[in-house]
């Protein structure tokens, strides 16, 4: 066995490293290639669709195989909140059939806003070009708009920008959302922009909220005295108007362990079988928390034996629409001595 190579290397974009393997005296038939292709995800997209560059938008790219319209009159982009770049609009995509874009894998664990950007220059009359739009395959609800009307949005004007907006968009399970434009009632459907922005995390709300770095420098402070980092107030819902919360982060919290309830730190305890159980409030998924839990356990304290351990029993209960409780069941008998602790972490 030949002795262990390591190169660090800093991965700021989507990369593919390849790597040969050979020995001496190995004839180069026997050499091994092995390709590795690191991901990395994106918080924001901006196309400009059909056209090249313009301000924060990037060149256009992502799309099959659809028309380009070029430019035309000028778009008039005046008192059309969010709206892009008047040039943006120059350019647009359209087809006679459905067509899509879809995004690069987006950073996990947050809720995006996803703006499309349109303007009529080709109908001059309501109800000429009438047009659906989905998102992640969506046939109904928030995420889909039928029959859209640019030239009625824009106020029975041609050449002037709409923007229609989608919040709190979730991408789907391969990390990508897909915004589709489908033929409607009328003519082909069409789009000039595209941006897919990342929404603040509830973690960074509670920082601005609150005063706090937006770094997270001070995510382990402990303005109140009381010991607990700032962190973890806003990981168990130690702050608000409750009797036992704190009014504020420089004011001590009244209750710390909470078995039951909807604030309250973390408590364990030993069961009748002799296992260890840990139950604690989570900040649930879908509220985009910005924060991870994890549930470890060691037999010796020892910095490198705690371990997430994965045959434990896990019992989850809605507790409102932000926070669960989970108690988590170490499946081993408690030897002469065990220990658990929860580790939560800025993601």
């Amino acid at each position: 066995m030949g002795t262990p190579y390591s190169c660090p290397i800093t991965i700021s974009a989507t990369t593919t490293l390849k790597t040969l393997a050979y020995g001496s005296g190995i004839p180069t038939s026997a050499t091994r290639t092995f390709i590795y292709t690191r991901v990395v995800p994106v918080s924001s997209v901006r196309i400009n669709v059909g056209g090249l560059a313009v301000g924060s938008f990037a060149a256009d790219s992502g799309f099959g195989t659809t028309s380009v319209q070029g430019a035309g009159a000028t778009v008039s982009v005046s008192g059309v909140p969010n709206a892009a770049p008047a040039s943006l609009y120059d350019t647009e995509r359209w087809s006679t059939e459905a067509f899509s874009y879809t995004s690069p894998i987006l950073t996990a664990g947050r809720a995006y806003t996803v703006r499309l950007h349109f303007a009529e220059r080709y109908v001059s009359t309501v109800g000429a070009r009438r047009f659906n739009v989905a998102l992640n395959g969506a046939t109904a609800g928030g995420l889909f708009l039928a029959n859209l009307d640019v030239f009625a949005a824009a106020g029975n004007a041609m050449n002037k920008a709409v923007v229609r907006s989608f919040t709190g968009v979730a991408p789907a399970a391969d990390g990508k959302i897909t915004v589709t434009f489908s033929l409607g009632s009328a003519q082909l459907p069409m789009v000039n922009g595209i941006e897919i922005l990342s929404e603040a995390t509830a973690l960074e709300i509670f920082r601005t909220t609150h005063g706090l770095s937006a770094d997270g420098s001070q995510d382990l402070a402990k303005p109140a005295g009381d010991g607990v980092p700032n962190l973890l107030k806003f990981a168990f819902n130690l702050i608000g108007p409750a009797n036992g919360q704190a009014v504020n982060l420089q004011s001590p919290v009244a209750t710390l362990l909470a078995p039951s309830g909807s604030f309250g730190m973390p408590v364990s305890a030993r069961q009748s079988s002799g296992a260890l159980r840990v139950s604690f409030l989570r900040r649930k998924s879908t509220s985009y928390p910005g924060i991870a839990y994890a549930v470890e356990f060691s037999d010796s304290l020892h910095s490198g034996s705690w371990l997430e351990n994965p045959s434990a029993v896990f019992a989850v209960e809605s507790v409102d629409s932000v926070f669960e409780r989970v108690s988590v069941t170490d499946h081993l008998l408690t030897p002469k001595q065990r220990f658990a602790r929860l580790r939560v972490t800025a993601q």
